[in-house]
């Protein structure tokens, strides 16, 4: 036994100098991130507090590029003095929203600003060519990465009593963003322009988007006529379904304006066409997670 424990020894030596494992094989060199962020150093808080998660669940947080050298990240923690009672209630909660500026290529923080917000929900939203859309409410804001702020947009302004702003989705150049406005079970919907924050007229449609290109929508019908399936379409068409049956369910993704990715956490992503034929599956090493 001390033998082969001795030879085994040896081969795992010259593997190691020589760039191979025991079999031989060459070794798999492990990718090295190019800058790690430490996110607790800029206030993130790694351990929600218990008063928090009951409340919320996880903190949640963003990130965007802006361009090739700057990433903008968004949090929301709690303010410090909120009242620990074990049944605290939603609208008791304050929190602060954290809004960061790191340099992409050394995760230097260029800039940095949190002010209160009643909203768990703000967060960078959009980035393109230099700037960014920072959600506070029903409050859209168009930012250059020094935090100089480009255009306002009070979306409340044009909702009716009890309409709310519900959801934002922006395609991948951050050039559109589409508003899923709610009013109880209905849904309305409206395109915009991220440069300029122009909206264009609301449309109704029976339909759950999933994800935006700079054009089309893909998602599923809620009619009864679609049995759920899942479409690609431009607003006020009808569009083309997806064949599901081999992808299930999932998160769809707009990668460009012709690619899809089929997300589902720790599991492997698919990449498709828009017509449903795969292109790629991709699966993460170790327990990595998708984002």
């Amino acid at each position: 036994m001390s033998r082969a424990l001795s030879i085994l020894a040896c081969l795992t030596l010259i593997g190691a100098f020589s760039g191979c494992d025991v079999l031989g094989q060459p070794l798999m060199e492990e990718p090295q991130p190019s800058c790690v962020f430490d996110l607790k150093s800029l206030g993130y808080p790694a351990r929600p507090s218990r008063e928090y998660v009951e409340a919320f669940g996880l903190h949640p947080s963003t990130l965007a590029f802006a361009d090739a050298e700057h990433l903008v990240l968004t949090f929301v923690s709690l303010e410090s003095g909120n009242p620990s009672d074990r049944f605290i209630k939603h609208y008791s909660i304050k929190c602060r929203l954290h809004l960061v500026v790191l340099d992409a290529r050394t995760g230097n923080v260029l800039t940095s600003r949190d002010w209160p917000t009643p909203d768990n929900g703000d967060q960078v939203v959009a980035a393109f060519d230099g700037t960014f859309v920072l959600r506070s409410g029903n409050h859209l804001t168009l930012y250059s990465t020094s935090l100089d702020k480009l255009k306002e947009l009070d979306a409340a302004r044009s909702l009716e009593p009890h309409e709310y702003l519900s959801e934002i989705f922006a395609s991948p150049t951050g050039r559109h963003i589409l508003l899923e406005i709610s009013l109880r079970n209905e849904y309305h919907f409206t395109w915009m322009e991220t440069g300029n924050l122009q909206t264009g007229p609301l449309f109704s449609d029976k339909f759950f988007p999933s994800s935006i290109s700079d054009e089309e929508m893909v998602g599923s019908g809620i009619d009864s006529s679609d049995n759920g399936g899942l479409f690609v379409r431009k607003p006020g068409e009808l569009g083309h379904a997806i064949p599901s049956s081999s992808h299930g369910m999932r998160d769809w993704i707009f990668l460009n304006e012709n690619i899809i990715a089929i997300q589902d956490g720790y599991s492997s992503v698919q990449l498709i066409r828009k017509d449903g034929s795969v292109i790629e599956k991709i699966r993460p090493p170790s327990h990595d997670w998708f984002s």
